[in-house]
Formats: C-alpha cells, structure tokens, sequence
C-alpha cells in the first residue's frame, strides 16, 4: 500500500458518486489527481491506476453508470429550472423598473413644462406699465 492510497480510495469514492469537490469531476486521471490534492505521478505510483480504470469501465458500462448520469442529468435540471425562475424574476422587476422611469421622465416633462409656462406668466406680469402719478398743478394746490 502506497503512502497516498487513503486519499486516492476517497478522491476515487466522490468521482465515481459525482460529487467532486477539488476538480471537474471528470473521470480521468487528471480529475482523480486533483481530487486528491496529489500530482498524477502520485496516482500512477500507487499502484490503483488498474483499480480506477476498472471501476470507470464499470460506470460507463453498467447500471450504475447509468444511474449517476440520471441523477446528475436530474441535480442539471433543477438547477436549470432554478435559473429560469430566477431569470424570469430578474425580467419582472427590470419591466417594473422600466415602467417606473418612464413614468417618472414623464413627470419631469410635465414639471417642466409647468415650470415655463410659470416663466412665460411672470414675463407676461413684468411688462406692466406702471402709471405716473399726474403732476400736481403748483397753482391748483
């Protein structure tokens, strides 16, 4: 038994459940090195290379290969289902916002028309003539 084999058995133990935790999850040698924090030389030295072909041949193979690849196809689809909500979600409330800023832009318009037509009044009401007192007669007073 190699010094490595422990973490190997239990790097090979979550790639074959699908459940990697350190590489992508791949059934190569690579994945398996990387899953168990080791370089692949490691790997081949242990000695449980013939081991990991074996059991990967098996799971592409058989039943069991099967089942991992419909549950991950399932864990997929959930997550993908997931995603849609979410996305759905996100495309409610940016409409909601952008009918909100429209909204909003047209008040401004609104508001800004008020406030020229409030200029043009004040123009308008600062061209009043104002009217001189007559000049009183000196004789008359």
């Amino acid at each position: 038994m190699g010094p490595h084999d422990d973490r190997i058995r239990a790097a090979m133990t979550r790639l074959l459940a699908g459940e990697s935790t350190n590489s992508t999850g791949s059934l190569t040698v690579t994945a398996l090195a990387a899953e168990a924090g080791l370089h692949r030389q490691d790997v081949y030295r242990s000695g449980l290379i013939d081991e990991w072909n074996d059991r990967c041949k098996q799971l592409v193979d058989g039943d069991v290969g099967q089942h991992a690849h419909l549950a991950r196809i399932a864990d997929l689809e959930e997550k993908l289902a997931d995603s849609n909500r979410k996305a759905k979600r996100y495309r409610t409330e940016r409409d909601e916002h952008a009918q909100r800023i429209r909204a909003l832009a047209n008040r401004v318009v609104l508001l800004d028309l008020e406030v020229q037509d409030l200029h043009h009044r004040l123009n308008d009401a600062s061209n009043v003539t104002t009217l001189r007192k007559p000049a009183q007669d000196p004789e008359a007073a």
